[in-house]
């Protein structure tokens, strides 16, 4: 089944540098590329930081600056497990692991999830940096 606009909704593209069509308007993205970008939003954002939506967001920013034990790699599948069902178009988490980067101080959190739209599973990659940030991206 395809991604749809409608579906999927749209957003104005985020990136290290705010993205402007020829037009001078900023970049709109779309389908699974505008899922990809809500995503890492809501990971990045503390829970109850929108005034307007306190069930936006995810504890995973609480585990920034702690030493990645496996209690803390737990609660990291937790609170990424918590945020991720709370988007209204993720159906089901099918699969997810995690695996630690000692060299990098990087948590990859890899899920495999279904949407409302489509029943093929979609391969997430959420990289966790412990001092920073990059994006997630489907593989």
């Amino acid at each position: 089944m395809a991604f749809t606009e409608e579906e999927y909704g749209q957003d104005m593209r985020f990136s290290t540098n705010l993205q402007f069509t020829p037009l001078n308007k900023p970049g709109i993205i779309t389908k699974k590329e505008n899922l990809e970008q809500a995503i890492h939003n809501r990971m990045r954002t503390f829970k109850g930081e929108l005034v307007w939506n306190a069930n936006y967001g995810s504890d995973l920013p609480e585990l920034i600056g702690y030493p990645m034990t496996d209690t803390n790699k737990a609660l990291a599948r937790l609170y990424f497990i918590d945020a991720l069902m709370r988007d209204p178009r993720i159906k089901e988490i099918e699969s997810i692991t995690t695996t630690y980067d000692k060299t990098k101080n990087i948590l990859y959190i890899n899920s495999s999830i279904t949407t409302i739209i489509s029943s093929e599973p979609l391969n997430l990659v959420y990289p966790f940096f412990l001092w920073g940030e990059k994006r997630c991206t489907f593989q």
